[in-house]
């Protein structure tokens, strides 16, 4: 590399939710055999730079989701792992939030046939969440809140947040006790159609409490085909927050399933008729075949996104520097310190 010459690395960073406040440093350093003489410290050496990002404090709690493997074989499994947590100084008493478990045609872009997800287990975090049933349409479940998104806001349910009194109607059974005596309506989790997560206090959440991870788990079935795609996502209301608190759908799609080949496009248009001569004949009368009308309808569906940014400079024989972009958590509305985007009108 000659003198002077200056190469640029530019990579992104994700925040967390669960990033606690204030100033984080991130160091890089670079070293060459024409120098192998020990660092020194980083306001003295060049090859030696860091660059901070400030983290502001804005929510009372976070959550997140993630899906492993993020693309399953079919007779394999996937399991979604919801977490929350309380990053700020304040103690939370209460939470409870709404999972629809994929289901195709969501508006989430889940797309797969019967047998090919099947709901198998829980994993609860062990800080004391109860997790209840429902068996109710998830397109109908959707619509509780009046928008159609994959989400249900736990004010819009029944019995509404905060604090909800269970088992009702719409969520008869814990969890646990699907399939026993103890839930005579819900006799297998193949009936599951979503779960709603509730935590009370006093004190459930206490300052700093989290990241407290909760697991799905799903068989994919041998009947899975290629592509299928497994949307999951949830929404939570917690003690204290005007608005309720959401992420984006996380997404496990089908490799080495069995493939349905392309539909070829077919050309409707009637050709032109053309009479022929009349030449008397013996026998039966001609057939003339006549186009079919075959129409091609092609669906597809919106994907979340997000990202996050950060960026460096480095250079030998000129120095090191490092720049980096600065992002604030998403804010609530009655935080006077921050606007309210972000966050979904209850």
């Amino acid at each position: 590399m000659a003198t002077g010459f200056n190469v640029d690395f530019q990579f992104d960073a994700a925040i967390s939710g669960f990033t606690p406040a204030g100033t984080h440093t991130n160091e890089a350093q670079a070293s060459t055999p024409d120098d192998p003489s020990p660092f020194g410290s980083v306001a003295l050496d060049l090859r030696r730079s860091t660059a901070t990002v400030d983290v502001a404090q804005a929510t009372r709690a976070a959550i997140d989701k993630s899906v492993v493997p993020a693309a399953p074989l079919p007779g394999g499994t996937v399991t979604y792992t919801l977490r929350y947590g309380n990053t700020s100084g304040t103690t939370v008493d209460s939470m409870d939030a709404v999972d629809i478990l994929p289901f195709d045609g969501d508006p989430r872009g889940s797309h797969f046939g019967a047998g090919s997800l099947t709901l198998t287990g829980l994993i609860p975090s062990g800080h004391g969440e109860v997790v209840w049933v429902s068996t109710v349409g998830p397109a109908a479940l959707d619509l509780l809140d009046g928008v159609t998104d994959g989400f249900v806001d736990p004010a819009s349910a029944s019995p509404p947040s905060p604090n909800p009194v269970l088992p009702s109607a719409q969520w008869p059974c814990r969890f646990i006790d699907v399939g026993t005596t103890s839930c005579t309506g819900v006799t297998s989790l193949t009936q599951v159609t979503a779960l709603r997560i509730v935590g009370t206090g006093p004190g459930f959440l206490p300052s700093g409490s989290g990241p407290h991870p909760i697991g799905i788990t799903f068989a994919v079935g041998a009947n899975a085909a290629n592509g299928d795609t497994f949307a999951n996502s949830w929404l939570a209301r917690f003690e204290g927050l005007t608005f309720p608190v959401f992420v984006p759908a996380a997404t496990a799609t089908v490799t080495g399933g069995a493939t349905t080949p392309p539909i070829q496009p077919v050309d409707t248009t009637v050709p032109p008729t053309t009479v022929p001569e009349v030449v008397p004949v013996v026998g039966p009368a001609p057939v003339v075949d006549r186009p079919k009308d075959r129409r091609l309808r092609l669906t597809g569906a919106p994907i979340g996104q997000w990202a996050a940014f950060g960026v460096m400079a480095l250079g030998l024989g000129g120095g090191l520097t490092m720049a980096a972009a600065r992002r604030r958590r998403e804010p609530l509305a009655d935080d006077p310190q921050v606007s309210p985007a972000g966050f979904r009108a209850p």
